[in-house]
């Protein structure tokens, strides 16, 4: 009979929630710099075998529609390939209990 070696453990994978990563928040409520909250314009990424949108857990609120089309234009500039879009809030309501 042979001697086998244990296979080791799988390590976990790591969650993102280390300061730095994209879509970390320590505090939801807490705003970012430049950013806006309830402002209605978000730059998602498409994703490219699926066109599925990709995004973050807490995307980034664009206070304009001219700051989202900025960020878009940066994002493609750096992630050649990719395709961003911008997105805007077109309709809301609030029921009062």
């Amino acid at each position: 009979m042979k001697d086998h070696a244990p296979i080791p453990a799988k390590k976990p994978k790591k969650r993102n929630t280390q300061k730095g990563h994209p879509g970390f928040l320590k505090d939801p409520r807490d705003t970012r710099e430049g950013e806006s909250i309830g402002g209605g314009y978000i730059v998602f990424r498409r994703g490219g075998g699926t066109g599925r949108i990709r995004c973050p857990e807490y995307p980034f609120e664009h206070p304009t529609f001219e700051a989202a089309i900025n960020e878009r234009d940066r994002l493609a500039a750096q992630f050649p390939g990719e395709t961003f879009q911008v997105f805007c809030a077109t309709a809301a309501v609030r029921e009062e209990a």
